[in-house]
């Protein structure tokens, strides 16, 4: 009974307090360093950067603020704002890439005879090298008895003679050279078609499941709003090819939504469709020129609030927890429970 005696007692001061108000003024109410509630007509200085709520007459809560940010805080955010910036960008490099693969190539055989035929092509050069050493090699041949015919007899090799000999090797070696550049082209050029073959037949496989283009670019916009960011400078003693090598590991691991996009600086996933899927965006980034690459790893998932700057998702809590440590340490060997 004492106690609900000091609650009415409370309440009736309270009351009070905002009845003797006129109607114009403005209640304040905020909690200390010590955890004590106070009401007052005006925010002390103190309590500005706190979390404070304003009532109206009828002590009814017309405004909230929040804390203010720390300056780390606040340092943090525009991080994440730069680092989304740049994968952005890197996302739209790679949709520009995929568009132009689609208009340039109508089906896979037509890849595979572009191909094919920049290959011929470096063929045809390999032979004409072939052939130049062949030639170079029976002129060699043929300056050498010269050179050898004039030493028995006892005389120095001429000049002119000496420097024919040193020229004709100097174009084998160059020819051979030449031969191993345009293999090394060759297998470059074989890579690119290969990983232009499967972009396209993802794309294609892609485009028969795509959701209908509005509701896609609304999940679009929802994964953007959960993203999380988990960064690794790639600094001393971080490798960063194997610190990336890990980091796709990891997330392919923890997505639990189809990969959209897997290349060498750029994995990304489906955006998630439900509350219990987690959509992964991982990128290598390198901010500024000189400056350590980043791996950047951004979690999405549906439950989130937009303008919140953390994904809630418990799921999402656990990949982040566990990237450092899988990249940074032992490889990730099993799949989330």
């Amino acid at each position: 009974m004492y106690g609900k005696e000091i609650m009415r007692i409370f309440v009736f001061l309270l009351l009070s307090l905002v009845l003797s108000l006129p109607v114009s003024a403005r209640l304040y109410r905020w909690v200390d360093d010590q955890g004590h509630v106070h009401y007052s007509d005006h925010l002390p200085t103190t309590a500005v950067k706190k979390a404070h709520e304003e009532l109206d007459e009828h002590g009814m809560v017309v405004k909230k603020e929040g804390r203010a940010k720390t300056p780390e805080e606040i340092a943090r955010e525009k991080e994440l704002a730069r680092l989304r910036e740049a994968q952005r960008h890197q996302a739209e490099e790679q949709q520009a890439k995929d568009q132009l693969l689609l208009k340039t190539y109508r089906n896979e055989d037509e890849i595979i005879l572009a191909r094919d035929g920049k290959l011929a092509t470096y063929d045809a050069q390999i032979r004409i090298a072939h052939t130049n050493i062949d030639r170079f090699k029976n002129r060699l041949e043929t300056l050498k008895k010269r050179a050898a015919a004039i030493e028995l007899k006892g005389r120095r090799v001429p000049v002119n003679l000496q420097r024919d000999l040193d020229n004709t090797r100097a174009q084998i070696k160059q020819s051979y050279a030449s031969i191993l550049r345009l293999e090394h082209d060759k297998d470059k050029i074989r890579k690119q078609y290969a990983a232009d073959l499967d972009r396209f037949r993802e794309l294609k496989a892609l485009k028969k499941k795509a959701m209908p283009e509005s509701e896609q670019a609304k999940r679009d916009r929802l994964a953007r709003e959960a993203m999380v960011k988990t960064e690794i400078v790639c600094k001393p003693p971080v490798d960063c090819d194997q610190a990336w090598r890990r980091a796709r590991a990891y997330a392919k691991a923890q997505a639990t939504t189809s990969v959209y996009v897997d290349t060498a600086r750029l994995f990304m996933t489906r955006p998630a469709r439900g509350d219990n899927e987690i959509s992964l965006s991982l990128s290598r980034l390198q901010p500024n020129p000189g400056e350590p690459e980043i791996i950047f790893l951004d979690v999405g998932c549906m439950n989130q609030t937009p303008g919140e700057t953390l994904c809630r998702s418990p799921m999402a809590e656990v990949i982040r927890a566990g990237f450092r440590s899988a990249v940074l340490g032992a490889p990730q060997k099993t799949k989330r429970p």
